[in-house]
């Protein structure tokens, strides 16, 4: 599966607090976290870099991200709600409560983050890769997915429901204590050891 990478050309240094003041920010490159609280209620960032920006001082209502990468960031309790999120690369991040409800993501990849309670509930996936990553206690919930890619990611005590998996491979991820419904593990791969966590979701004993 090829995924397009962010197309990030002549971005140029910005202040963070300066630039939402438009409801579209065109290339720019955001360093450091901002000196004060930066508030908006909704921003358009196309063709942009974040790189050491601690979003717990950023309240950004809601946001549509075009050719954009996260470096080395803290989105903790970031809102991706609802809107596109295309050639978008999260790189090193933190992600604790972060919300991706109902957002359409598209050519977007997760490496390297560390993540806890984020949800995807109602996200439609196409293209998209997690790898090397834990997504610990994440949610997804009526999810449609397409040629996306699990690769060595804890997913531990993750919840899966009412969502596409067709052909999904979790076989080298980590899902101990994770919990799934019926409808979603129809053509999942995974190994046998996997395989066997599963069953005891449905209560079967497994004699030895």
């Amino acid at each position: 599966m090829k995924i397009q990478e962010p197309k990030l050309v002549k971005v140029e240094p910005a202040n963070l607090d300066e630039a939402i003041r438009e409801e579209t920010v065109y290339n720019c490159l955001f360093e450091g976290t901002p000196n004060k609280k930066v508030t908006s209620p909704f921003t358009v960032f196309d063709t942009c870099v974040f790189k050491n920006v601690d979003f717990s001082s950023v309240d950004i209502k809601s946001m549509e991200l075009v050719d954009v990468l996260f470096e080395n960031c803290n989105l903790s309790g970031a809102k991706f709600n609802s809107h596109l999120i295309s050639r978008v690369v999260f790189k090193n991040c933190k992600m604790l409560a972060t919300t991706f409800i109902d957002s359409s993501l598209r050519d977007v990849q997760f490496v390297d983050c560390l993540a806890k309670y984020v949800n995807f509930s109602g996200a439609r996936f196409d293209k998209v890769s997690f790898v090397r990553s834990e997504f610990l206690e994440t949610t997804f919930l009526e999810n449609k997915l397409q040629n996306v890619v699990f690769e060595k990611v804890d997913l531990s005590k993750s919840e899966i429901s009412q969502s596409d998996m067709n052909g999904v491979d979790f076989s080298d991820c980590t899902i101990y204590g994770i919990r799934i419904d019926l409808e979603s593990l129809k053509g999942i791969a995974i190994d046998r050891f996997q395989a066997e966590e599963l069953i005891r979701l449905f209560g079967v004993d497994i004699v030895e």
